[in-house]
């Protein structure tokens, strides 16, 4: 049976240093693939929190151009993903911050050789989790866009255009204590923008059902429904 040091580096080989050295260098002709890793795993450090293009591209030493070109290259290979502030138009023009979220959670194991991938830590749990969620919206039928919104203090994970100004927000809290304080988010979202009930993906499985104008689903029965 493999060791857990050979699975690391099947995926790596196959999966990142593959595409980033081979696939991309001829399909798009790209001259500089060492450059594109650095800028690949820039991301996969800080997967669900909000970042500007720019100042990735100046801690990575590459032109806030080139990590415009980067970007579009990663996604279509379908290394990484992101989403934009919400606004209410669909209409996509990439400017300022931005959050990424990976196709792959193991990947990221892999290039940053995390043995036991965070799984003690909660907070690192949250984004896996959180990671997971926009994994399963992507594959949604009839969602025209995705996108993540914050005022202030205030975030919502995911807010899911299903229309003209038609959104339905989910906020994904896995944690085994839920206040109220952590909700008032997609409750404020709520009253500005929609009048659909909001999503709150939990840990655990007793948390489910509807209460004041949000749905709770354990976040394993979430992704059964897009399994």
């Amino acid at each position: 049976m493999p060791t857990w040091e050979q699975k690391i580096e099947y995926l790596y080989d196959n999966q990142v240093k593959k595409v980033i050295y081979e696939d991309l260098v001829l399909a798009a002709e790209f001259r500089k693939p060492e450059q594109l890793k650095r800028f690949y795993i820039s991301l996969l450090e800080q997967p669900g929190r909000e970042v500007n293009l720019s100042k990735i591209a100046a801690e990575t030493g590459i032109l806030p151009a080139q990590g415009e070109k980067y970007l579009p290259l990663l996604e279509m290979t379908d290394l990484v993903a992101h989403i934009e502030k919400f606004r209410r138009s669909a209409l996509r023009v990439r400017r300022g911050s931005v959050k990424f979220y990976l196709a792959d959670l193991a990947l990221r194991n892999a290039v940053l050789r995390l043995p036991d991938a965070g799984l003690g830590d909660a907070a690192t749990m949250g984004f896996y989790a959180e990671n997971l969620v926009f994994n399963a919206l992507r594959k949604r039928q009839g969602a025209v866009a995705i996108d993540y919104s914050r005022e202030r203090d205030e975030e919502v994970h995911f807010v899911v255009h299903v229309g003209s100004r038609k959104y339905v927000p989910f906020e994904v809290k896995y944690r085994d204590l839920i206040t109220e304080q952590d909700l008032r988010p997609i409750r404020n979202f709520l009253r500005r923008f929609s009048p659909a009930p909001g999503i709150v993906i939990t840990k655990k499985r007793e948390d489910f059902g509807t209460r004041d104008g949000l749905f709770s689903i354990p976040l394993i029965h979430f992704l059964l429904m897009f399994d």
